[in-house]
């Protein structure tokens, strides 16, 4: 009789944990989706829409955390959105680099929690017109030349249409008119320094090395802008700058302080 109630409870416990993994299951999808933008395009044709064969051949790719598996290859709509639903861990984002395409905000490792949204836009640069230095995962260089300890994570730039009038006082002094076609660059940086006020600003140049494009935002300094990104901590940024079409080289550069420039 000893013996048979040691035998049922041990399947009392066999029932029970059975029971408790089946309630568990699987965890739900994280869901990845966003916007991808391909550019640059020629001023006559800003604020059309693009014809569905120009995202057609064009792919989200999400590889493995290093890269040594593909995991889905996601097709955009005929206006450039993509979704795609992933179990949650870790994973290498990037495009599928048509023809001379590349990417201001890919690749780049992206972690997935389940039940969670995640926006994530991307660019497909076919250009071989502008290209930002640095590029992800870069150090920026400050305004001396010399290695920052902050890290340029993505950045995505955009050909967009001035909602305001800008005046930039740099060399020379010129005004942005609202409407006017405006170069938009978003993205975001990692601060490992000691120092958490960030001075930021982009300049542009021609394939000869002339300055062609200066940043039109300003805060506590004319023709930057300011961030308090802690150590450790990562913060977004938005710059504008005056468009150009003879613009090939994007640069970013940073200022760290200890306390808010005058």
């Amino acid at each position: 009789m000893k013996r048979t109630t040691v035998i049922l409870g041990f399947a009392l416990i066999v029932l029970l944990t059975m029971t408790a993994g089946l309630a568990c299951g699987p965890k739900p999808p994280g869901v990845l989706e966003g916007k991808a933008s391909i550019g640059p395009r020629p001023e006559s044709e800003a604020g059309q829409p693009y014809p569905a064969d120009v995202y057609q051949p064009r792919k989200v790719m999400v590889y493995s955390v290093d890269r040594s598996t593909l995991i889905s290859q996601v097709s955009l709509d005929d206006q450039g959105y993509y979704h795609v639903e992933l179990a949650p861990g870790t994973y290498t984002i990037d495009i599928n680099y048509v023809g001379t395409d590349r990417s201001n905000a890919a690749p780049r490792k992206l972690s997935i929690e389940s039940g969670l949204h995640y926006m994530f836009d991307i660019d497909f640069n076919t250009g071989a017109l502008l290209n930002v230095v640095p590029g992800a995962g870069g150090k920026l260089l400050d305004s001396q030349g010399q290695p920052t300890d902050i890290t340029l994570e993505y950045v995505h730039v955009d050909q967009v249409f001035a909602d305001r009038q800008y005046f930039s006082p740099w060399y020379p002094e010129h005004t942005v008119e609202a409407g006017q076609f405006i170069i938009e660059l978003k993205g975001s940086l990692k601060n490992d320094g000691s120092l958490p006020e960030i001075a930021m600003y982009a300049e542009g140049y021609d394939e000869a090395g002339n300055q062609t494009a200066w940043t039109l935002d300003e805060s506590h300094i004319a023709g930057q802008i300011g961030l308090r990104v802690e150590t450790g901590q990562s913060g977004k940024f938005t710059l504008h700058l005056n468009y150009s079409q003879s613009t090939r080289v994007i640069r970013l550069t940073a200022n760290a302080y200890a306390v808010t420039p005058p």
